[in-house]
């Protein structure tokens, strides 16, 4: 929700262009960015505003999202003495889920589009004439 006392548009303008120059000065001497001019660097290091909620003084105006490193900030600013944080957020991991597996264990692999045993070997349904049952 909005408070009646957000920061005004100019000032939340300064501070993500603060946040941004601080990542792309951090990207300068990593090794990761090398191969990327500062066009592509630009593409992947992006500012995300969000609807700014108050706690403690402080703001929360939006997100600073490094595509490269992996890695993602929460921007938080304190408008009456104009200070900027940048708060890592862990990036989530995508769940994977567990793999299907028969009452005798085997398991259909996707990427081969064939059936594996337990220990990863071809199994032998009867389906594939190539693999012997």
């Amino acid at each position: 929700m909005i408070d009646g006392n957000a920061p005004a548009p100019d000032v939340v303008d300064a501070a993500f262009r603060a946040a941004l120059r601080w990542r792309l000065q951090g990207c300068s001497g990593d090794g990761r960015y090398v191969i990327l001019s500062s066009a592509a660097i630009r593409e992947r290091v992006v500012i995300v505003p969000g609807l700014p909620y108050r706690r403690a003084g402080w703001w929360a105006i939006g997100a600073l999202v490094d595509d490269v490193a992996p890695a993602e900030w929460t921007i938080w600013m304190h408008p009456e003495r104009r200070v900027l944080r940048l708060l890592p957020r862990p990036t989530p991991s995508p769940a994977i889920p567990e793999q299907t597996r028969r009452p005798d264990g085997r398991f259909y692999d996707g990427m081969r589009r064939r059936w594996l045993l337990p220990n990863g070997s071809l199994a032998g349904d009867g389906t594939d004439p190539m693999v012997p049952t």
